[in-house]
């Protein structure tokens, strides 16, 4: 600071009368202005003379010396042309007076502000400058403004210092553009402003790494959001959505532009969770790279989606519940579990520490799950929903033991199960006389198939018929079923030999799930079959008689049977049949043999008649009376002409013994002896 106080002695001739005269004052500097073109214009407050006393303002710097001579006392305001680049001075103004020996007074020495422009190239723009005064003064504003150019022609109050503060970073936010810069100081009066100081910026920083906030699952849309933090870095134009592919490798996939829009919607098949995705920011400017790309961040930290999986333990009425945990966030607090039960609201059910969870379920209720996970700082994340049905009763929609019959000495039984989620198997159990109670005898595990087919061979399917019953047992080991009846139709043949008429009586056949519509009846004569029943009686009626006479000469000795029982359409639109064992009747072999026969006459062939017997096994021999045979056949068709055994000539007149053998319908060997007469009649007329 320049500051001169002159005064002035005036001493009297006449003794010492000293007077002191005062000089004028200076005037106040208000502001210092560095023009567009470089020059220095000094603002000041002109003084008052009310004595008349004033000459002249004289402008001063401290390294330029004096500049200017003002005669006008109204004159407020200096303008110094070339001042030079780079120049600071410091500048005061002095009021000359008219009076005698009186000594000029001195402004305050302020400086023009002088902004020093620094280009690093790392895409900040460093300003330096000075201070117009060391200390702040009244008029001054507490404030240095920073202003900027750009585009060409605007100006831009980008930011302000502190009085004290005489240096500043600007983040550069442009490509590759020119930039001025300029520091104003306002005071009361009018502002200190600096030089323009400018040079072509390149952005050289990349947006910071965006931080993700979370990754949240909507239960109302199961659309997957991302949301992040505004990226700090004004410039920055947008931001890369990453997410991680089935090899591990983040992957780009879509774009979100402007850097207020910090949330990214994704839709997937959430049966294919957990999904983890990435952020990136980038600015405006491109890279060098071929192809250009936008100058980008590093990937943000991934977060990954929280997978919510479930099971049912049916036997003990649990819902289990596991999730993977929802990976991002610093640190997790809890995880809270929420359920809608049967379509009524979100129900907070209880939390967890850990990634598993339980909870009651009843028989019927359906459930749909998500659970929430929580952050030290509150921040919070959906997982997926799951939902989950304890079907009412766990058991099949249709199970019932469909037939129970006679398959050749073993019985079989038939079950037919649909719909059979919770079933573990069938066992199969039998009517035992002596405790009067069913017994387990076999068990099947359930498979893919629709039928059960067991098979009891420890049975006397011809002694009596049995009963049975299924019992369908569920993945809890318990009962979850008992079948209807099943009982095996015993059919008894009793047999009149003198009417040749077979009787047939049959249990009843219990039970199908349908009714019965009638009872078939199918006959063996020679061994086979009949596909065509004999009769078809109705459901009530389980007697048949059956007269043989017609097939005494086919029969073999023994006509069977067997019955059909014929269920009438069920509720499920099937029909079963029951067989009964096979039955015949046997009647004792019917035989006629004459006592004598004529050689040339009317009876000339000795045959005994037959009826029901076997046709195999048949033996008829005739011997003379030295006990020789003289004739032996086993074809019942054939008897005997009287002529000897491999000789062309007859047997003489006279008696002779004949034996029959042959096997009634048991296989029980029957045989008959006796005299037969030949008569020989050939030469008689």
């Amino acid at each position: 600071m320049h500051k001169v106080v002159p005064f002035l002695f005036l001493i009297s001739l006449f003794g010492f009368n000293i007077q002191t005269v005062s000089a004028l004052n200076a005037p106040e500097i208000t502001c210092v202005k560095t023009e567009a073109n470089g020059d220095i214009t000094i603002n000041w407050t002109p003084i008052t003379d009310p004595n008349g006393e004033f000459d002249s303002y004289d402008v001063f710097g401290l390294n330029g010396g004096f500049y200017n001579n003002y005669t006008n006392i109204n004159t407020n305001s200096a303008t110094i042309t070339n001042p030079g680049t780079g120049i600071v001075d410091g500048y005061y103004i002095t009021t000359n007076s008219n009076v005698l020996g009186s000594i000029p007074e001195s402004s305050d020495t302020l400086q023009n502000i002088y902004l020093d422009l620094n280009n690093p190239g790392n895409g900040e723009a460093i300003l330096q400058w000075n201070k117009p005064f060391p200390s702040q003064l009244g008029s001054f504003n507490d404030y240095f403004h920073i202003y900027r150019e750009f585009p060409a022609g605007t100006w831009t109050l980008i930011d302000s210092v502190l009085y004290n503060t005489t240096n500043y970073s600007d983040t550069i936010t442009v490509c590759d553009e020119f930039i001025n810069y300029q520091i104003i100081l306002p005071t009361s009066n009018c502002d200190f402003t600096s030089n323009i100081a400018g040079d072509v910026f390149k952005d050289r920083i990349v947006p910071n790494i965006p931080v993700i906030t979370n990754v949240n699952i909507d239960t109302l849309t199961n659309d997957i959001t991302v949301t992040w933090d505004v990226n700090d870095q004004n410039d920055t134009y947008g931001y890369v959505v990453y997410q991680t592919d089935l090899a591990g490798n983040l992957v780009e996939i879509d774009t979100v532009w402007g850097r207020p829009n910090t949330t990214f919607t994704h839709s997937e098949n959430l049966e294919n969770g957990p999904f983890q995705y990435s952020i990136a920011a980038f600015d405006s400017c491109f890279t060098t790279n071929v192809p250009p790309t936008y100058q980008t961040s590093a990937k943000a930290e991934p977060h990954t989606t929280n997978q919510l999986s479930s099971s049912i333990d049916a036997c003990n009425r649990l819902l289990n519940l596991s999730w993977t945990g929802y990976l991002g966030f610093d640190s997790i607090v809890e995880a809270k579990i929420f359920i809608s039960t049967n379509g009524n609201p979100w129900q907070e059910v209880g939390q967890s520490q850990v990634n598993t969870f339980s909870t009651n379920i009843n028989f019927g209720d359906e459930m749909i799950i998500a659970v929430q996970t929580v952050s030290l700082q509150g921040i919070t994340s959906f997982s997926n929903k799951d939902t989950v049905k304890l079907t009412a009763g766990n058991g099949p929609g249709v199970s019932y033991l469909s037939v129970a019959t006679v398959e050749g000495e073993n019985i079989v039984i038939k079950h037919r199960v649909a719909n059979g989620e919770g079933i573990k198997s069938i066992q199969l159990e039998r009517f035992d006389e002596k405790t009067q109670g069913f017994v387990k005898i076999d068990e099947a595990l359930i498979g893919t198939g629709s039928e059960f087919i067991f098979t009891d061979t420890d049975v006397e399917v011809n002694e009596r018929s049995y009963t049975y019953q299924t019992i369908t047992i569920d993945t809890c080991n318990q009962i979850s079923d008992i079948s209807n009846f099943g009982t095996s139709i015993l059919l008894n043949v009793i047999t009149e030999e003198e009417a040749e008429n077979h009787t047939l009586q049959w249990t009843q056949y219990e039970e199908f799930i349908g009714t019965i519509s009638s009872y078939k009846i199918y006959r063996s004569i020679d061994g086979v079959f009949d596909t065509t029943p004999i009769a078809i009686l109705p459901y009530n009626k389980r007697t048949y008689t059956d007269n043989v006479t017609p097939y005494g000469k086919s029969d073999e000795g023994k006509v069977c049977y067997y019955v059909q029982a014929v269920e009438a359409n069920n509720k499920f639109g099937l029909q079963e049949l029951s067989f009964s064992n096979i039955a015949c009747g046997v009647i004792e072999p019917l035989i006629f043999i004459p006592n004598a026969f004529t050689v040339g006459g009317k009876n000339p062939i000795f045959k005994p008649e037959t009826r029901h017997r076997q046709f195999d096994d048949y033996l008829f021999e005739i011997y003379d009376r030295y006990g020789r045979i003289i004739f032996t056949t086993s074809n019942p068709s054939e008897g005997w002409n009287g002529q000897l055994r491999e000789q062309s000539r007859y047997a003489n007149e006279g008696v002779y013994i004949y034996r029959l053998s042959l096997r009634d319908g048991n296989g029980i060997q029957v045989i008959r002896h006796g005299h037969v007469t030949l008569l020989d009649y050939r030469k008689v007329k």
